[in-house]
């Protein structure tokens, strides 16, 4: 129509608006970025490597935790390491665990409700509607 900008057959005047998939593409990725930038800077105090072994250390501790004597290979070269003895590090290594999934389980858990909410969203609006906020809980 000659009404709308057009100038060598290309559209010059504002955006459409988005489109209902368009909006929930953005609002997931927002979605996920938001947890991701609350549970990143906690895991970024340990290095990549280290959280690799966090399931082994868990698995030693509860082992160790029942028997002083079990099979400990890394919680006994990590205790050895630092000069502490393995009980001491025993109860470092569960007590990071609890407080690493009331935090990690908090934040994952609002995650899933909004991403519960994007999936219910029936219109643009229904998704514009979805705050995406996280708060951590208080230890």
């Amino acid at each position: 129509p000659a009404e709308l900008p057009l100038i060598g057959g290309e559209w010059l005047g504002p955006p459409p608006p988005p489109g209902l998939e368009s909006l929930r593409a953005s609002k997931a990725a927002e979605i996920i970025g938001g947890a991701e930038a609350v549970l990143a800077p906690l895991a970024a105090e340990y290095g990549a490597s280290e959280r690799l072994t966090w399931d082994q250390q868990s698995v030693e501790a509860r082992a160790l935790q029942a028997d002083p004597a079990a099979d400990a290979p890394l919680l006994r070269a990590m205790a050895t390491a630092r000069g502490m003895d393995v009980l001491e590090l025993v109860t470092r290594v569960l007590r990071n665990e609890a407080a690493w999934k009331i935090v990690s389980g908090t934040i994952i858990g609002q995650r899933q409700a909004l991403w519960d909410r994007l999936e219910l969203a029936t219109s643009p609006a229904d998704v514009m509607a979805i705050a995406v906020t996280y708060t951590r809980p208080e230890a």
